[in-house]
Parts: C-alpha cells; sequence; structure tokens
C-alpha cells in the first residue's frame, strides 16, 4: 500500500488505497485477482448490516481500490 485516504458525504463513507502489485504483476491482473473489476460487493452481516463495494481503477502501474459503504453517523 502507498496511500489511503478516507471521506465521507451525504451519509456514505468510503476510503480510497492506492496501491503497488508486486513485481510481475500487473494493476489489473491485481484488480482481476482481489475481484474488483468491475466491482465486488461484501455483503453485511446480522452484527454489522453495511454492504461494502470495492471498485479497482489500474492506472500508471498502480491499483486504486475505492471501498464504499453507508453509515447512520459519521465519527472522524
Amino acid at each position: 500500500m502507498i496511500g489511503q485516504a478516507h471521506d465521507c458525504a451525504s451519509g456514505g463513507c468510503w476510503v480510497t488505497l492506492s496501491v503497488r502489485p508486486p513485481d510481475g504483476q500487473t494493476p489489473e491482473d491485481l484488480a482481476a485477482d482481489t475481484g474488483a473489476t468491475p466491482q465486488l460487493e461484501l455483503p453485511g452481516n446480522l452484527f454489522d448490516p453495511r454492504s461494502i463495494r470495492v471498485w479497482g481503477e489500474p492506472a500508471a502501474g498502480t491499483l486504486s481500490l475505492r471501498m464504499d459503504y453507508w453509515s447512520e453517523k459519521y465519527i472522524p
């Protein structure tokens, strides 16, 4: 991981991670391996009903993974 950002707006929040794939792997391959192409959805459960969606965007040798989730209340 080479960077991270956290933002919220209109009741929803997201985290963006910038990841450099290991040697010999392209950002596109890493996105496919993580299931983030075009989008991966991790369903909530009984204890935390929020679903998380993950998008992978390859660019310039890195992979940007954006994970969003919805919450009633945002506490930084």
